[in-house]
């Protein structure tokens, strides 16, 4: 199923599934994320803490994608990953 319209785009996969996050590591945080403003502020909301209020219990080791592409299955075809 995939449908777009004005606001969003919806593709569905059950290979891959690709979330967006409002923070990532702490560096690119700093770095990033730290110096740029928000759409819906005036005031910047992106401090240490907004870090640390969304870092809570989300540290995990995930290796999905990288079994994905070490080891695709049979019936799926990507011209982006070389076996």
């Amino acid at each position: 199923m995939s449908y777009i319209d004005k606001k969003r785009i919806r593709i569905a996969n059950q290979l891959i599934k690709l979330n967006h996050y409002p923070i990532q590591s702490l560096e690119f945080f700093e770095k990033v994320k730290m110096t740029r403003g928000a759409a819906d502020t005036l005031i910047n909301v992106r401090n240490i803490d907004y870090f640390h209020n969304y870092n809570k219990n989300t540290t995990y080791y995930d290796d999905t994608l990288k079994n994905l592409i070490l080891n695709p299955p049979k019936n799926y075809s990507n011209q982006f990953i070389h076996t």
